[in-house]
Parts: structure tokens; sequence; C-alpha cells
């Protein structure tokens, strides 16, 4: 048998949460979006799918958590989340 210690993993959903919400890292907005309209043309920065990913998903499998997504069609037949 060896020692390596196994991470202890909290006792509830809400502990769970909470010790990945205390180490959540900053993740840089490295993309932007460009949205015209009739009412004018803007921009904003933002962090992509996989930059967050990347960076939360292994906190979460720590503690026990996973995230999931139910991939569904809006009324009028769009693919969201």
């Amino acid at each position: 048998m060896t020692d390596v210690e196994t991470p202890a993993v909290p006792a509830s959903l809400a502990a769970a949460l909470a010790a990945v919400q205390a180490e959540l890292p900053r993740i840089e907005k490295s993309r932007t979006a460009e949205v015209r309209s009739e009412k004018g043309n803007y921009s904003y920065d933002y962090a992509d799918l996989a930059a967050v990913s990347s960076s939360v998903l292994p906190m979460l499998g720590a503690v026990g958590l996973a995230w999931t997504t139910r991939p569904t069609l809006d009324a009028n037949g769009r693919l969201c989340l």
C-alpha cells in the first residue's frame, strides 16, 4: 500500500461549491464579440467556454462535482443549453 493522500471531498453540495468558489481564478476575457443592430453597433469582451472549462472543470472534479448540459431546442427550433 502507498502513502498517497486522497483529497478530502466536502460532505455536502454547498460545501463543495464553497470550496470551488473560494479558489476560482480570474479568467482572461480574450475574445471580442461585435454586435451590429438597427439601434447601433457595439462590442464586448468575453472569456470563451474553452477557457472557462479548462480552468473550472478540474476544480469541480477535485471536490467530486461535475458540470453537465442538456442541449435542447427553443420554441423557434434553435439549439440552446
